[in-house]
């Protein structure tokens, strides 16, 4: 049985390698980030706690641990369900000793987590995007994730990483023009 590729399949491969991304910065962050093939310092972690972790699996969180380590915010905000939150929390720790881990308002975190927020959460992390932070959708699941993807698309400035299963990587850099990726993540 031959099976179907999803649309899109031969522009992620080719972005996922590089090919066709003219922006310095989009094709570093793809290359050493998002597209990292070797070993990370804090994988065992990772990968212990994936069995936990409901949205993605071990290369979900392989690129959580990865994104902490890259940005090394000052301020962490992780807006998901409760089951979840306990291994998002437990990778920033140790990624990011010295960062304040849910920061008491979203609006005031570089990185941010977000899967099923509520609407307060999602006009927070707006805020925080102007400011040049970063948020990662492993899925996006509430009504108030879908507004703020809505939100961040009509921005002038940044980059959007899409995987085609639903995750989405919006990187607030203000220094360049809007584009978006797909990407095999």
């Amino acid at each position: 049985m031959t099976r179907i590729p999803q649309p899109g399949w031969w522009k992620r491969l080719r972005h996922s390698r590089g090919f066709g991304v003219h922006s310095p910065s989009a094709y570093r962050f793809i290359r050493e980030v998002i597209c990292e093939r070797l070993p990370y310092y804090g994988y065992e972690q990772a990968d212990r706690l994936a069995g936990e972790w409901p949205l993605g699996g071990q290369k979900s969180l392989r690129l959580w641990l990865r994104l902490c380590a890259h940005f090394s915010p000052d301020a962490i905000a992780v807006c998901i369900s409760s089951a979840a939150r306990d291994c998002v929390c437990s990778i920033a720790a140790q990624t990011c000793p010295k960062a304040n881990l849910l920061p008491r308002s979203v609006a005031d975190a570089g990185l941010i987590i977000m899967c099923n927020s509520r609407p307060g959460e999602a006009r927070e992390a707006l805020k925080a995007v102007r400011n040049g932070a970063t948020v990662y959708f492993p899925a996006c699941g509430s009504d108030s994730d879908k507004w703020l993807l809505r939100q961040l698309r009509s921005l002038p400035f940044g980059h959007s990483f899409a995987n085609g299963a639903g995750a989405i990587i919006f990187v607030g850099l203000h220094t360049v023009p809007r584009e978006h990726f797909d990407v095999r993540f």
